[in-house]
């Protein structure tokens, strides 16, 4: 589903401080590339950013752009959490307020649509199940995020990419191609990640997909490792002010 994509996509995008690691050389090969996020994918506990989701339909060319943030926790033990709020939507026509919160925890995905004023949760795991959301396989979004290079490659054909004028700054280009008869061939036909040279994590990583749709996604302002109340996952009540809610238990 589409929004279960987004949550992943942005927890795929995490990564510890940097301060440890070596910048990556800008004619870094594929391998040391992988190796870099393989390093990056480790430590973490948290994370605050500003996000931007660009969503195009191929076919008519199409594009929405939703801005908002995101905030994530990674409690130990598989039990991490994520929420991400958008507040503007910008079209073609123009740009509207448009509030929405998805909120992934202890298995349940929380929909919030606050101008038609619906809310569904929906039951993503089974009851007691636990999944890595930044292991490949696992998690439905796949990133070499904390994946050891070996792992990466046995399920994409992983190229470098030469610089580009329209690249984010400072980054590397890697492209992922999955490989046949993998779960991530029967959804993507590539996936195009921008690595910071001096952070060792995605910048930017655009999506290309057999449905007919493409997806690109930027953090900025990331803050790592920094701390996160509880309250930064709390929804507002909406108990009274008469919405439609519903839940979908695990099929």
């Amino acid at each position: 589903m589409k929004s279960t994509a987004l949550l992943i996509v942005l927890l795929a995008l995490v990564a510890p401080t940097h301060a440890e690691l070596a910048r990556i050389a800008p004619d870094a090969s594929a391998d040391v590339i992988l190796d870099a996020l393989h390093s990056r994918g480790t430590n973490l506990k948290d994370f605050s950013a500003d996000v931007k989701l660009s969503t195009t339909d191929d076919r008519s060319g199409d594009t929405e752009e939703q801005s908002g943030k995101a905030v994530f926790q990674d409690r130990g033990k598989n039990d991490a959490r994520v929420k991400i709020s958008f507040d503007t939507a910008k079209r073609a026509v123009g740009t509207q307020k448009k509030r929405l919160d998805f909120v992934l925890e202890g298995g349940w995905l929380t929909d919030r649509d606050y101008q038609k004023k619906l809310e569904v949760r929906r039951q993503v795991l089974r009851p007691g199940q636990q999944m890595n959301l930044l292991k490949l396989g696992e998690g439905p979004f796949p990133l070499p995020i904390g994946q050891p290079k070996e792992e990466v490659k046995k399920l994409f054909d992983v190229s470098r990419a030469p610089a580009d004028k329209d690249d984010p700054r400072n980054t590397v280009h890697l492209i992922l191609k999955p490989r046949p008869n993998t779960q991530f061939d029967k959804r993507f036909k590539k996936i195009d990640v921008y690595v910071g040279q001096e952070t060792s994590f995605p910048a930017r990583v655009d999506t290309e997909e057999k449905s007919q749709s493409s997806r690109s996604t930027e953090l900025t302002n990331i803050k790592i490792n920094a701390g996160v109340d509880d309250s930064a996952f709390t929804l507002p009540d909406i108990s009274k002010e008469g919405w439609n809610r519903r839940e979908e238990p695990f099929e």
